[in-house]
C-alpha cells in the first residue's frame, strides 16, 4: 500500500457517525409541521455534532479535468467564468462561494484573466495508474481542507468533466484520468471526517458518492441530495424538477441554511 493510499484510508477509519444527541435534541425542538425541513435541519446538526446547527458560510467546489487529449472541459469553465450567467448570479443572492478547481484541465489558467478564479490542485505525477487515483483523491482532501479552514459550514460539489465517461469503481478513474471523478471522492470523504455536511446533485456527483461509500460506509451520512442523479439514492432529494446540477446544489445550499436558521430560533 502506497503512503497516499495509506493516508486515505487513515482518514476513512477516523469517519464516525453523526451525533445522535444534536440530531433528537433539533427534532425535539422543532415542530413536526415543518415537515422535510425540520428533517433537514436534524441531519445538518447530526453531522455537525452541535445542537444549533450552522450554515452562515456555504461553498460550491466544482472539480474540473480534461480528458488526455480533449479540451472540452476548458471550453465549459472559461463559458462559467466568463459569462455572468445563472451560476453566479444564485451564487451572489444566496451567498455561495463559489470555487473552481482545476484537478487536471488541458489549459493552465494561470496565465490567463482568469486566474484568480480557479484553484489548481493538479494531482502529484506518477507512472502508476494506481497510485494516480489515490493522488486524485488526495487532491479533493487538500480541497475540502481549505475551505473548512475558511470557516466554511455547509459544503457543496459539483463536477465538470469529459460526457459519456463511465468509471464504476476506484481503479477505473486511473484507466481514463478521469481526475476530476476522483477528487470528487476525495472530497467527500474529507468532508465527512470534516463533520461537514454536502449538498450534491446528479448522476457524476451520485457516482462519486458510491465510490466514496465503497472506501467508508459512514459518507453517507454527511450527504444532502439537491436533485437525484440515482435511483437508487436512499435520500429524497431537496428539489423535484430537473433543473442544472450546479444550480441545484446553489439551491439546495440555500435550503440548509434556511432550515439551519429555523433551528437555532
Amino acid at each position: 500500500m502506497s503512503n497516499t493510499e495509506q493516508t486515505i484510508y487513515e482518514l476513512a477509519g477516523r469517519i464516525q457517525p453523526p451525533d445522535h444527541d444534536s440530531v433528537e435534541s433539533v427534532l425535539k425542538r422543532l415542530p413536526k409541521e415543518l415537515g422535510p425541513l425540520r428533517l433537514l435541519a436534524a441531519r445538518i446538526a447530526g453531522a455537525q455534532r452541535l445542537d444549533k446547527p450552522a450554515a452562515g458560510l456555504k461553498g460550491l467546489a466544482l472539480f474540473a479535468a480534461d480528458s488526455p487529449g480533449s479540451r472540452a472541459v476548458c471550453a465549459r469553465v472559461r463559458e462559467l467564468l466568463t459569462a455572468r450567467g445563472p451560476l453566479h448570479a444564485l451564487a451572489r443572492q444566496y451567498s455561495v462561494k463559489l470555487g473552481m478547481v482545476d484537478v487536471g484541465l488541458a489549459v493552465d489558467f494561470i496565465q490567463t484573466e482568469l486566474a484568480n478564479q480557479i484553484l489548481r490542485q493538479h494531482p502529484r505525477a506518477t507512472d502508476s495508474a494506481d497510485e494516480a487515483v489515490w493522488e486524485s483523491l488526495q487532491a479533493g482532501v487538500r480541497t475540502a481542507c481549505l475551505m473548512k479552514g475558511k470557516g466554511t459550514d455547509i459544503f457543496g460539489l459539483g463536477m465538470l468533466r469529459e460526457p459519456g465517461t463511465t468509471n464504476s469503481q476506484l481503479a477505473d478513474i486511473g484507466r481514463t484520468s478521469d481526475w476530476a471523478l476522483g477528487a470528487s471522492v476525495g472530497f467527500l470523504l474529507a468532508a465527512a471526517d470534516l463533520q461537514t455536511p454536502v449538498v450534491i446533485s446528479g448522476p457524476d456527483c451520485a457516482l462519486a458518492a458510491r465510490l466514496a461509500k465503497g472506501v467508508a460506509p459512514a459518507v453517507a451520512d454527511y450527504l444532502i441530495v439537491a436533485q437525484s442523479g440515482d435511483a437508487h439514492e436512499p435520500l429524497p432529494p431537496l428539489l423535484g424538477s430537473a433543473i442544472p446540477h450546479e444550480l441545484a446544489v446553489i439551491l439546495g445550499l440555500s435550503l440548509c441554511e434556511g432550515a439551519a436558521r429555523v433551528a437555532v430560533v
